[in-house]
C-alpha cells in the first residue's frame, strides 16, 4: 500500500483551486485515502506486470526489476 502525506495532497489542492475556496478537512482525508488506494493498485499491477513480462533482460539477472514502463502501463490500465 502506497503511503501519501495529507500535506502533500494539501498542496495539491492549494495548486489546483482559487484561493477564495476553502477546502473541508474531510475532503481532504477523503482525497487522500482516494489517491492512496488508487496508488495501491497501481503497484499492485505494476508488480504483476513486472513479474510476467519475459524479457531478455529479466531472464539474465533473475531477478525482478520495477520499471517506470511497468508504472505507466499499470496506471493507464486502470
Amino acid at each position: 500500500m502506497a503511503y501519501i502525506s495529507r500535506y502533500d495532497v494539501e498542496k495539491l489542492i492549494r495548486c489546483s483551486t482559487p484561493s477564495k475556496i476553502r477546502v473541508d478537512e474531510e475532503a481532504t482525508e477523503e482525497l487522500l485515502s482516494i489517491i492512496e488506494d488508487r496508488a495501491g493498485k497501481i503497484v499492485e499491477k505494476a508488480i504483476f506486470i513486472a513479474m510476467t513480462t519475459r524479457d531478455k533482460r529479466r531472464r539474465v539477472t533473475k531477478k525482478v526489476r520495477l520499471t517506470k514502463t511497468d508504472i505507466n502501463i499499470a496506471a493507464t490500465a486502470l
